[in-house]
């Protein structure tokens, strides 16, 4: 008699799941990276918007404090009265006040 041996196993095709998973997987990963791309440009470009925000900032912090320098300078007693001078008007010399009801 001889032996029984188990029959010949028939040759099993490779799995397909393996394939779509590490598609999936390589698909995911080049998406995350994308994503990650766009946003560093998206931060780099609103670095850059604000940096020039702040350099307007400056410039336009340095006129109001000119314009404000001017300001002071105008409306200081001497150049009021030199431009009242100008303009025809005299010093009133002593100032004298009077009561109406008086009459002095």
């Amino acid at each position: 008699m001889r032996p029984v041996t188990a029959p010949a196993r028939a040759a099993r095709p490779a799995r397909s799941g393996a394939a779509p998973f590490a598609l999936l997987v390589v698909g995911l990963l080049g998406g995350a990276l994308v994503g990650l791309l766009l946003l560093n440009t998206v931060l780099a470009q609103q670095s850059f918007e604000r940096s020039e925000l702040q350099q307007e900032n400056q410039r336009l912090e340095e006129r109001k404090q000119a314009l404000q320098e001017d300001i002071a300078r105008e409306s200081s007693p001497e150049v009021l009265h030199d431009k009242a001078r100008r303009l025809g008007m005299r010093d009133t010399g002593d100032q004298a006040l009077t009561d109406p009801r008086a009459g002095r």
